[in-house]
Protein backbone atom coordinates (compact mmCIF):
# COMPACT_ATOMS: atom_id res chain seq x y z
CA UNK A 1 0.00 0.00 0.00
CA UNK A 2 2.49 2.48 1.01
CA UNK A 3 4.90 2.05 -2.21
CA UNK A 4 1.04 2.37 -4.45
CA UNK A 5 -0.06 5.39 -2.00
CA UNK A 6 4.43 6.54 -3.00
CA UNK A 7 3.97 5.98 -6.81
CA UNK A 8 0.58 7.83 -6.33
CA UNK A 9 1.67 10.86 -5.28
CA UNK A 10 5.30 10.48 -7.77
CA UNK A 11 2.86 10.71 -10.74
CA UNK A 12 0.47 13.48 -9.47
CA UNK A 13 3.78 15.50 -9.06
CA UNK A 14 5.48 14.86 -12.18
CA UNK A 15 1.46 15.95 -14.06
CA UNK A 16 1.78 18.99 -12.10
CA UNK A 17 5.29 19.80 -12.46
CA UNK A 18 4.27 19.15 -16.71
CA UNK A 19 1.42 21.54 -16.26
CA UNK A 20 3.62 24.09 -14.55
CA UNK A 21 6.20 24.23 -17.23
CA UNK A 22 3.24 24.30 -19.66
CA UNK A 23 2.18 27.95 -17.90
CA UNK A 24 5.36 29.23 -17.41
CA UNK A 25 6.59 28.86 -21.29
CA UNK A 26 2.65 30.45 -22.13
CA UNK A 27 3.82 33.28 -19.88
CA UNK A 28 7.22 33.62 -21.69
CA UNK A 29 5.71 33.54 -25.11
CA UNK A 30 3.69 36.28 -23.94
CA UNK A 31 6.34 38.22 -22.54
CA UNK A 32 6.66 40.06 -26.38
CA UNK A 33 3.42 41.26 -26.30
CA UNK A 34 3.42 42.84 -23.29
CA UNK A 35 6.53 44.43 -23.20
CA UNK A 36 4.85 45.49 -26.63
CA UNK A 37 2.24 47.29 -24.86
CA UNK A 38 4.43 48.64 -22.21
CA UNK A 39 6.42 50.11 -24.90
CA UNK A 40 3.97 52.12 -27.01
CA UNK A 41 1.67 53.32 -23.92
CA UNK A 42 2.08 56.97 -24.11
CA UNK A 43 1.77 57.36 -20.34
CA UNK A 44 4.85 55.45 -19.32
CA UNK A 45 7.56 56.80 -18.38
CA UNK A 46 10.17 57.44 -21.11
CA UNK A 47 13.35 56.02 -19.09
CA UNK A 48 11.29 53.23 -17.90
CA UNK A 49 10.35 52.58 -21.99
CA UNK A 50 14.55 52.67 -22.25
CA UNK A 51 15.32 50.14 -20.10
CA UNK A 52 12.54 47.84 -20.82
CA UNK A 53 13.86 48.02 -24.57
CA UNK A 54 17.60 47.37 -23.59
CA UNK A 55 16.53 44.57 -21.43
CA UNK A 56 14.69 43.42 -23.84
CA UNK A 57 17.97 43.37 -26.26
CA UNK A 58 20.44 42.10 -23.70
CA UNK A 59 17.73 38.93 -23.08
CA UNK A 60 17.42 38.20 -26.65
CA UNK A 61 21.32 37.77 -27.05
CA UNK A 62 21.56 35.21 -24.35
CA UNK A 63 18.22 33.54 -26.04
CA UNK A 64 20.39 33.64 -29.49
CA UNK A 65 23.33 31.79 -27.71
CA UNK A 66 21.45 29.46 -25.92
CA UNK A 67 19.85 28.81 -29.84
CA UNK A 68 16.25 29.49 -28.70
CA UNK A 69 15.72 31.85 -32.04
CA UNK A 70 12.10 32.24 -32.27
CA UNK A 71 11.57 33.72 -28.58
CA UNK A 72 14.99 35.79 -29.58
CA UNK A 73 13.50 37.10 -33.10
CA UNK A 74 9.87 37.85 -31.20
CA UNK A 75 12.18 39.77 -28.76
CA UNK A 76 14.16 41.82 -31.07
CA UNK A 77 11.28 42.58 -33.00
CA UNK A 78 9.41 44.43 -30.01
CA UNK A 79 12.54 46.14 -29.00
CA UNK A 80 13.37 46.97 -33.09
CA UNK A 81 9.94 48.77 -33.04
CA UNK A 82 10.77 51.12 -30.41
CA UNK A 83 14.10 51.90 -31.41
CA UNK A 84 12.95 52.91 -34.45
CA UNK A 85 9.84 54.90 -33.83
CA UNK A 86 12.37 57.22 -31.77
CA UNK A 87 14.30 57.26 -34.57
CA UNK A 88 11.93 58.37 -37.23
CA UNK A 89 10.76 60.99 -34.77
CA UNK A 90 14.59 62.29 -34.07
CA UNK A 91 17.02 60.44 -36.53
CA UNK A 92 19.98 63.09 -35.52
CA UNK A 93 19.96 61.90 -31.89
CA UNK A 94 23.10 60.14 -31.63
CA UNK A 95 21.15 57.49 -29.00
CA UNK A 96 18.94 56.70 -31.77
CA UNK A 97 20.50 56.03 -34.70
CA UNK A 98 23.05 54.19 -32.69
CA UNK A 99 20.39 52.24 -31.06
CA UNK A 100 18.57 51.54 -34.74
CA UNK A 101 22.14 50.73 -36.04
CA UNK A 102 22.80 47.69 -33.35
CA UNK A 103 19.52 46.19 -33.34
CA UNK A 104 19.88 46.10 -37.03
CA UNK A 105 23.35 44.23 -36.76
CA UNK A 106 21.60 42.26 -34.28
CA UNK A 107 19.02 41.25 -36.20
CA UNK A 108 20.83 40.72 -39.45
CA UNK A 109 22.72 38.04 -37.00
CA UNK A 110 20.15 36.49 -35.46
CA UNK A 111 18.96 35.89 -39.55
CA UNK A 112 22.46 35.21 -40.29
CA UNK A 113 22.33 32.05 -37.51
CA UNK A 114 19.31 30.89 -39.13
CA UNK A 115 20.57 30.99 -42.22
CA UNK A 116 18.02 33.72 -43.72
CA UNK A 117 21.34 34.81 -45.63
CA UNK A 118 18.32 37.50 -48.14
CA UNK A 119 17.28 38.89 -44.91
CA UNK A 120 20.69 39.36 -42.81
CA UNK A 121 22.68 40.86 -45.87
CA UNK A 122 19.67 43.91 -46.45
CA UNK A 123 19.79 44.23 -42.76
CA UNK A 124 23.82 44.99 -42.66
CA UNK A 125 23.02 47.02 -45.97
CA UNK A 126 20.52 49.24 -44.36
CA UNK A 127 22.97 50.51 -41.73
CA UNK A 128 25.60 51.68 -43.71
CA UNK A 129 23.54 54.54 -45.05
CA UNK A 130 23.27 55.93 -41.35
CA UNK A 131 26.66 55.32 -40.40
CA UNK A 132 28.92 56.61 -42.98
CA UNK A 133 26.20 60.27 -42.41
CA UNK A 134 27.86 60.03 -39.25
CA UNK A 135 31.36 59.13 -40.20
CA UNK A 136 31.96 61.83 -42.40
CA UNK A 137 30.92 64.35 -39.86
CA UNK A 138 33.20 62.65 -37.19
CA UNK A 139 35.59 60.11 -38.69
CA UNK A 140 37.99 59.24 -35.69
CA UNK A 141 34.74 59.06 -33.20
CA UNK A 142 36.46 55.10 -32.07
CA UNK A 143 32.54 54.38 -30.96
CA UNK A 144 31.35 54.99 -34.54
CA UNK A 145 34.29 53.13 -35.90
CA UNK A 146 33.80 50.14 -33.51
CA UNK A 147 29.99 49.63 -34.87
CA UNK A 148 31.38 49.34 -38.14
CA UNK A 149 33.99 47.11 -37.64
CA UNK A 150 31.18 45.01 -36.22
CA UNK A 151 29.50 45.68 -39.17
CA UNK A 152 32.08 44.92 -41.77
CA UNK A 153 32.94 41.61 -39.87
CA UNK A 154 29.54 40.51 -39.71
CA UNK A 155 28.83 41.53 -43.67
CA UNK A 156 32.13 39.44 -44.42
CA UNK A 157 30.78 36.41 -42.46
CA UNK A 158 27.47 36.07 -43.74
CA UNK A 159 29.02 36.14 -47.44
CA UNK A 160 31.21 33.50 -46.54
CA UNK A 161 28.14 31.87 -45.29
CA UNK A 162 26.50 32.33 -49.13
CA UNK A 163 29.97 31.23 -50.60
CA UNK A 164 30.48 35.05 -52.08
CA UNK A 165 33.90 34.54 -51.17
CA UNK A 166 35.45 38.03 -52.82
CA UNK A 167 32.84 39.95 -51.51
CA UNK A 168 33.59 38.37 -47.79
CA UNK A 169 37.44 39.16 -48.05
CA UNK A 170 36.47 42.54 -49.14
CA UNK A 171 34.47 43.29 -45.93
CA UNK A 172 37.12 42.10 -44.02
CA UNK A 173 39.69 43.31 -44.58
CA UNK A 174 38.11 46.86 -44.43
CA UNK A 175 37.10 45.48 -41.24
CA UNK A 176 40.80 44.56 -39.56
CA UNK A 177 42.01 48.08 -41.15
CA UNK A 178 39.36 49.40 -38.64
CA UNK A 179 40.58 47.00 -35.85
CA UNK A 180 43.97 48.08 -36.47
CA UNK A 181 43.07 51.79 -36.34
CA UNK A 182 40.82 51.20 -33.13
CA UNK A 183 43.33 49.36 -31.03
CA UNK A 184 46.07 51.63 -31.76
CA UNK A 185 43.91 54.22 -30.25
CA UNK A 186 42.47 52.05 -27.18
CA UNK A 187 44.76 49.18 -27.34
CA UNK A 188 43.33 47.84 -23.92
CA UNK A 189 39.95 47.91 -24.36
CA UNK A 190 38.42 45.20 -24.11
CA UNK A 191 35.41 45.08 -26.49
CA UNK A 192 37.82 46.10 -29.14
CA UNK A 193 39.96 43.42 -28.35
CA UNK A 194 37.38 40.46 -28.45
CA UNK A 195 35.73 42.03 -31.58
CA UNK A 196 39.44 41.92 -33.26
CA UNK A 197 39.58 38.21 -32.39
CA UNK A 198 36.57 37.15 -33.99
CA UNK A 199 37.57 39.09 -37.07
CA UNK A 200 40.75 37.73 -37.37
CA UNK A 201 39.67 34.56 -36.65
CA UNK A 202 36.76 34.26 -39.05
CA UNK A 203 39.19 35.76 -41.72
CA UNK A 204 41.34 32.82 -41.42
CA UNK A 205 38.54 30.38 -41.92
CA UNK A 206 37.68 32.09 -45.39
CA UNK A 207 41.41 32.22 -45.91
CA UNK A 208 41.75 28.89 -45.35
CA UNK A 209 38.43 27.63 -47.88
CA UNK A 210 40.39 29.94 -50.85
CA UNK A 211 43.26 27.94 -50.31
CA UNK A 212 45.24 31.16 -49.25
CA UNK A 213 48.48 30.86 -47.86
CA UNK A 214 47.88 33.76 -45.37
CA UNK A 215 45.11 31.79 -43.78
CA UNK A 216 48.13 30.39 -41.52
CA UNK A 217 49.09 33.74 -40.54
CA UNK A 218 45.67 34.98 -39.46
CA UNK A 219 45.03 32.13 -37.48
CA UNK A 220 48.16 33.04 -35.50
CA UNK A 221 47.31 37.03 -34.96
CA UNK A 222 43.98 35.26 -33.53
CA UNK A 223 45.44 33.38 -31.23
CA UNK A 224 47.64 35.71 -29.68
CA UNK A 225 44.80 38.09 -29.56
CA UNK A 226 43.04 35.83 -27.60
CA UNK A 227 45.64 34.99 -25.35
CA UNK A 228 45.98 38.69 -24.51
CA UNK A 229 41.72 38.32 -23.54
CA UNK A 230 42.91 35.57 -21.19
CA UNK A 231 45.18 37.31 -19.90
CA UNK A 232 43.30 40.30 -18.95
CA UNK A 233 40.34 38.22 -18.18
CA UNK A 234 42.64 36.11 -15.69
CA UNK A 235 42.29 32.25 -14.94
CA UNK A 236 38.99 32.58 -13.68
CA UNK A 237 38.06 33.82 -16.57
CA UNK A 238 36.44 36.89 -15.27
CA UNK A 239 37.67 40.22 -16.12
CA UNK A 240 39.34 42.36 -13.38
CA UNK A 241 36.87 45.32 -12.57
CA UNK A 242 39.81 47.83 -13.25
CA UNK A 243 40.02 46.76 -16.63
CA UNK A 244 36.49 46.44 -17.67
CA UNK A 245 35.26 48.81 -20.30
CA UNK A 246 35.07 52.48 -19.40
CA UNK A 247 36.58 52.01 -16.30
CA UNK A 248 39.95 54.01 -15.41
CA UNK A 249 42.97 51.86 -14.32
Amino acid sequence: MFLKSLNLELENAQKYYEKSLGIIENLVQMYPEIFRCILRDKNEEDFVKELRAMGLQKQATVLMHDKNYGLAKEYLSVARDYYEGLYEKAPEKPKNWKAVCEIRILIGILHRSLENYDVAIPLYESVFPILNKHLESDPDNLEYLSIMSVLETQLGITYHSTGEYEKSKEAFEKSILLNTQILEEDPENFLNIGAAAITFTEYSKLLTDMGKEEAEEYAAKADKIKEKLDKMCGPDGVMPEDQEPGKEV
